[in-house]
């Protein structure tokens, strides 16, 4: 690979209107930043920042879903990344990039897109996991997904036509968010039947539980 080699084979740019004008690496980070100040505190629903996170991810998802070459097709992703998804992409995005997916020297080549192709990886990776756990079991195993965001599996990996049933669990804001969204597909027809009969449940993991 040449020295000068800034983007790995096959990963597209995409336009982060917040770097806009930016030519330096402390202007960029001063935008991301200033934006961060912006997403960091709870939102009127009570969203807080690691809530809207949830909503970052399912921009990725839906990202890597548009590829030809693609790794896993989420059709609902698109659905559940507003209003945060794309903001909290970008501005993390040249945070990751110099803090992780390609730090000063190394010369890895992933630029901003370093995240977007960490989610679309780790994705693909519990995919396989749950296909390969499901192989054989005759639906007699649940799934049970623990800080799940919005996760819409059950909607679109067909190894879970197999599960007993799957369990999702998050905080209240998430899973108002969450229901919120579903039911507006729901009243378009736009859902697909899930694959297994879903659970959701409320919690806040930050709250030590007595008893």
């Amino acid at each position: 690979m040449s020295s000068s080699s800034t983007t790995a084979p096959n990963i597209p740019i995409r336009h982060r209107p917040i770097f806009d004008g930016l030519e330096t690496g402390e202007a960029k980070m001063a935008a991301a930043m200033e934006e961060y100040q912006h997403l960091k505190d709870a939102d009127e629903n009570g969203l807080d920042f690691a809530n809207k996170t949830s909503m970052w991810i399912a921009f990725e998802r839906d990202i890597e879903s548009q590829r030809e070459d693609r790794l896993f097709n989420d059709v609902l992703a698109k659905h559940f990344s507003e209003p945060y998804g794309q903001r909290l992409s970008d501005c993390m995005a040249f945070g990751l990039k110099v803090g992780v997916f390609d730090t000063p020297g190394s010369n890895i080549g992933l630029g901003m897109e370093g995240h977007v192709m960490y989610s679309a990886a780790r994705t693909r990776l519990i995919n396989d996991h749950i296909e390969k756990w499901m192989i054989g079991v005759g639906g007699n195993k649940q799934v049970v997904n623990l800080g799940a965001g919005v996760d819409t599996r059950p909607f679109w990996l067909s190894c879970l036509a197999q599960a007993k049933s799957y369990w999702e669990i998050d905080t209240d804001s998430v899973m108002k968010y969450k229901q919120a969204r579903m039911d507006g597909l729901k009243g378009r027809g736009e859902i697909p039947r899930p694959m297994c009969p879903i659970h959701s449940i409320s919690m806040d993991f930050g709250k030590k539980i007595h008893g």
